[in-house]
């Protein structure tokens, strides 16, 4: 796969960046470039922050979607290519077409299938998971709880950079303690008080969700919580009910 970023270049290199150009097309080509739909050819490219692109470098898209073809900047010639192209952006293309500064030919060609992602606040259950992938290192129960707790409005960008904050204030390979998540994150963690008495260790949250079948609400019930507690301590522990229900 071949990744872009729309909104890192300048709008004039967009076009060179994305299908070439001829030594000679514009001051400061010596040599020719093939271009990204050129070096995907075959594969997958991947066009990040596609409601970044500027509406003149639009029609240039459209016609490399709809034809498979794209003409290097400067020359006369016409190359195919085969690519699949995946987009991602942050703006509502929609409304963008309605500000007139996105074409809705564009957006048809660029979205027969459409995936639209929820924020992380709205996908709690994987947040301990992607925290994992950006610093694996261990968590304690205070810096798990604060992760899932807290709200995330910038999502994954916002959990990269905290992971990376708490990799620069902790030692190599200790655990991840609440002191070293940003401020922001670790203020919306739980009160001291609330967790004096802690979580259930995991074999006994395992027995529990075993012996009832993975019905969390019984397992609540059981340790005189609410489901919402026991799902948090599930995700600190990376349990899901589904495999106690086959049991």
């Amino acid at each position: 796969m071949v990744p872009v970023n729309c909104a890192a270049f300048h709008r004039e290199l967009l076009g060179s960046e994305l299908f070439g150009h001829v030594a000679g097309a514009f001051s400061g080509a010596n040599a020719a470039r093939a271009g990204l739909f050129a070096a995907a050819n075959g594969g997958t490219l991947f066009l990040d922050e596609i409601g970044d692109l500027a509406l003149d470098q639009q029609p240039a898209l459209l016609r490399a979607l709809q034809e498979g073809r794209v003409r290097p900047l400067g020359s006369d010639q016409e190359i195919s290519v085969d690519v699949r192209v995946v987009s991602a952006t942050n703006l509502d293309l929609e409304e963008l077409v309605e500000q007139g500064s996105f074409r809705p030919d564009l957006l048809a060609r660029l979205a027969p299938i459409r995936v639209d992602l929820p924020g992380l606040c709205r996908r709690r259950e994987e947040i301990i998971a992607l925290w994992t992938a950006c610093i694996d290192r261990p968590l304690t129960f205070r810096s798990a709880e604060a992760l899932l707790l807290y709200s995330w409005p910038r999502n994954i960008r916002e959990l990269q950079s905290a992971a990376e904050e708490a990799r620069l204030l902790s030692r190599e390979g200790s655990a991840i303690e609440i002191d070293h998540l940003p401020p922001r994150v670790r203020s919306r963690g739980p009160a001291v008080d609330a967790i004096d008495h802690g979580p259930p260790d995991r074999d006994v949250l395992i027995e529990l969700l075993g012996e009832h079948r993975g019905n969390v609400a019984e397992v609540a019930r059981a340790l005189g919580q609410n489901r919402q507690t026991v799902y948090r301590w599930m995700s600190v522990y990376r349990l899901t009910p589904d495999p106690f229900r086959k049991s």
